[in-house]
């Protein structure tokens, strides 16, 4: 009983440990932010061009372009600056 508890609390300590690192890199990622400086971009792009369909048509395209090849990035973990394990002692 008493190695059972003995190993319960050094396991309890460890994962004590591990979340206090955790919790010290810790970062805002600013790459998951970027759709709201998308969103606002499609329908101004909208408005201002309005008089010029070609360059509205081929700036709204190539935005849109860019939002799904960034989302598809940050899908994919391109961004990700966090390992992948926790290192344990």
């Amino acid at each position: 009983m008493d190695e059972k508890l003995k190993s319960l609390q050094a396991d309890f300590i460890k994962k004590k440990q591990i979340s206090e690192a955790s919790r010290k890199r810790r970062k805002i990622n600013w790459f998951l932010l970027s759709p709201l400086l998308f969103a606002p971009a499609l329908p101004l792009i909208r408005i201002s061009l309005r008089k010029h369909p070609k360059v509205r048509d081929a700036a709204f395209k190539t935005t849109l372009a860019a939002a799904f090849l960034h989302g598809t990035a940050l899908l994919m973990g391109f961004y990700n600056n966090e390992p992948n394990a926790i290192e344990e002692d």
